[in-house]
């Protein structure tokens, strides 16, 4: 089949066939990964410390080098995409030198319609925030928006994200500035207004959060341990103790 060109695409079918392969990070190598997530659907990766999960995203990003097997994006009709461009968003965003609201700006800078602006803005808690600062969001942020905590900065970044969502993407401990109530309580919102929308796998600050996702993917030593749904992993007795662990 011809592929499909990268441009405005629906979120695709994200496929690890059979693929080993570093990250940018040395260690561990991912050996024989075999996963598929669907389109508009959400995978948490888990597992241990240097485990492979992070790994695994940065292949999905392009950035490391795959071994033998391919990481495979796929249309809903089936045809291959191209690149579909995923959007690596790791624990320290960048917030751009501008105005709050020219921050949640789309990509081509269209103004969001207003009522998605304001279902961000609730979704990411950040009201409250906005209403300390001298002009709300019509508050210039610094260069590299290093004048805002991390928590604000990493919610900004992902309100962005919940306005203009890329057919793919990838969270490296999404909102780990935030105590684990809020974390949840907002990651899942985050979630829920990306479904259908955007391809989402993520590693999470603690594998509790794997509750989220509709499947989650195990990964210890590099390889693949369990996948399924949030329930079915957990039968593993091992899982208790890897939540315990975190």
């Amino acid at each position: 089949d011809e592929p499909v060109a990268a441009g405005t695409i629906p979120p695709p079918v994200v496929r690890f066939e059979s693929v080993s392969g570093r990250g940018r990070d040395a260690e561990p190598l991912l050996e024989d990964l075999t996963l598929e997530v669907p389109a508009g659907g959400a995978l948490c990766l888990v597992g241990p410390p240097g485990s492979g999960a992070a790994q695994a995203l940065q292949l999905v990003a392009g950035d490391g080098q795959v071994h033998r097997g391919r990481v495979a994006f796929d249309g809903a009709d089936g045809r291959p995409i191209e690149s579909p461009r995923p959007l690596l968003v790791d624990e320290d965003p960048l917030v751009l030198g501008t105005t709050v609201t020219e921050n949640l700006q789309a990509t081509d800078g269209a103004a969001p319609p207003e009522g998605a602006y304001a279902d961000a803005l609730e979704r990411l808690d950040l009201r409250p925030y906005l209403r300390q600062l001298p002009f709300g969001d019509a508050t210039r942020l610094g260069p590299t928006g290093l004048r805002l905590p991390l928590p604000e900065r990493q919610k900004i970044h992902l309100a962005r994200v919940v306005l203009s969502p890329p057919p793919v993407l990838l969270l490296v401990r999404p909102l780990s500035a935030l105590d684990p109530a809020p974390r949840w309580r907002t990651l899942r919102k985050v979630l829920e207004a990306l479904r259908g929308r955007s391809t989402v796998l993520f590693v999470p600050v603690s594998p509790a959060e794997a509750e989220l996702a509709e499947r989650v993917a195990w990964i210890e030593d590099g390889r693949l341990r369990a996948v399924g749904t949030p329930a079915e992993v957990a039968r593993d007795p091992a899982w208790v103790a890897l939540i315990g662990s975190r």
